[in-house]
């Protein structure tokens, strides 16, 4: 089983992206196998930016036989380190973009975790109430989905 981070929008405007999001947590090896491309992919630009800048310095000193094995470890460490941190950089990117973390749930994959999360807090439309009317109860939604952001005021 996977770590999911649940992550919630906490702006106030009119909503274009989800409210809701699931990011693994952990490595990834498609991101240590190709690690350009799930950057871009995932469009972290700033990461990606580094990446290329440190692979061209690596290229600059490839030319040179003697740091040949210098560089091939380096390449190999490089892409160790987005393949275990690229899903970290994808958590403090929806952090910059106004998404707060609500929960961490371990599931087998991310419908599974959204599915959890539903159910924890009371949203998947199941019967959950002592008294039968349908939806959830007064306790049973978390405050923190009707709150508005912080510095704001309703």
């Amino acid at each position: 089983m996977a770590r999911y981070v649940i992550m919630r929008d906490e702006r106030t405007q009119p909503r274009s992206r989800p409210a809701v999001i699931a990011i693994r947590d952990g490595g990834s090896l498609l991101a240590l196998a190709f690690p350009l491309l799930w950057l871009l992919w995932h469009r972290l630009w700033i990461a990606s930016l580094l990446l290329i800048a440190a692979s061209l310095a690596l290229g600059f000193f490839s030319s040179d036989p003697q740091l040949g094995g210098f560089v091939l470890a380096a390449s190999i460490v490089l892409a160790i380190l987005v393949g275990l941190e690229a899903q970290g950089w994808r958590v403090a990117k929806a952090r910059r973009q106004g998404y707060a973390v609500v929960d961490i749930i371990e599931a087998s994959d991310r419908a599974e975790a959204e599915l959890r999360f539903a159910e924890r807090f009371g949203l998947s439309g199941r019967d959950n109430r002592s008294d039968g009317n349908p939806g959830p109860s007064e306790g049973d939604v978390p405050e923190f989905l009707y709150e508005p952001p912080q510095g704001t005021s309703r």
